[in-house]
C-alpha cells in the first residue's frame, strides 16, 4: 500500500485504526514494524510514531518479551469496560444539559437524523458511525477535555467488541430506539430519566456483547 508523503504517521495511524476497530486486523494479532513496512512501504520512523499513537488510544497493547499485537479483550475486560464508559458517559450528559441545553438539543437531534437515515442503508457502516457521533457529542458539548480523553481509548475498545460478537444489522433499529428515548426524555427536560435510559442502555450492549463472547468461545472449543 502506498500513501502520501505527509504527514505519514497520522495517516498510517488512521488506517490502521479504522482496520482494528473494524477487526480487518483481527483482536490479538501481532504487529511488527516489519509487516507495517511491508505494508506502507515507509521507513521505521513513522510507522513507530504510528504505533504509538495506537498504544495510546488502548488500540495496541505491548507485551514484555512478546512484542505488539492488536487489544484482546475478556469478559473482565468487557463488563469493567462497559461500567466505566456507562459513568462516563452519565458524567458527560449531564455536564453537557447543564452548560447548554439548548445546543445539546440542537446538535443532538441532528445526530438522530443522521441514524435514522443510514437504518436504510442495510450493511453499510454508516449507522455506527452515527451512532458513535451520538455519544461523541455529549463529551464535545460537556466541554471536560479530561473527560473526552479518558472516554476515547474506552469507546474505540467498546466499538471493538460490537463488530466482533453482534449483528450489527440486528441490533441497530435496537440501538436506535433506545437513543431515540434518551433523546426525548432531554427534550423533555428529564435528566433524570435521560440518565436512567443511558443506564438501560449500556446494561443491554454490555448484556448482549457477553451473550456474544460466550458463543464465540463455546463455537472455539467446538471446531
Amino acid at each position: 500500500m502506498t500513501i502520501l508523503k505527509e504527514n505519514l504517521s497520522e495517516q498510517v495511524y488512521k488506517i490502521l485504526k479504522e482496520e482494528i476497530i473494524n477487526q480487518r486486523i483481527p483482536s490479538g494479532t501481532k504487529i511488527t514494524l516489519k509487516m507495517l513496512q511491508n505494508k506502507f512501504n515507509l521507513s521505521t520512523t513513522p510507522l513507530r510514531e504510528a504505533m504509538n499513537l495506537l498504544i495510546n488510544e488502548g488500540l495496541l497493547v505491548h507485551k514484555n518479551h512478546i512484542g505488539t499485537e492488536v487489544v484482546k479483550l475478556e469478559e473482565k475486560d468487557i463488563v469493567e469496560l462497559y461500567y466505566l464508559c456507562n459513568i462516563l458517559d452519565k458524567a458527560a450528559l449531564e455536564a453537557a444539559y447543564l452548560k447548554d441545553f439548548d445546543a445539546l438539543i440542537m446538535e443532538m437531534a441532528i445526530t438522530m437524523d443522521a441514524q435514522k437515515n443510514a437504518l436504510l442503508d442495510i450493511g453499510s457502516p454508516l449507522f455506527l458511525t452515527a451512532s458513535d457521533e451520538f455519544h461523541n457529542l455529549i463529551y464535545i458539548l460537556a466541554d471536560n477535555a479530561r473527560l473526552y480523553e479518558s472516554s476515547k481509548r474506552y469507546r474505540n475498545q467498546i466499538t471493538i467488541l460490537v463488530n466482533q460478537f453482534l449483528d450489527s444489522n440486528t441490533e441497530r433499529e435496537i440501538t436506535f430506539k433506545e437513543h431515540l428515548s434518551i433523546f426525548e426524555a432531554l427534550c423533555q427536560s428529564n435528566i433524570q430519566l435521560a440518565l436512567s435510559l443511558l443506564d438501560e442502555h449500556f446494561i443491554n450492549g454490555r448484556d448482549k456483547v457477553l451473550k456474544g463472547y460466550h458463543e464465540h468461545k463455546k463455537n472455539q472449543i467446538l471446531y
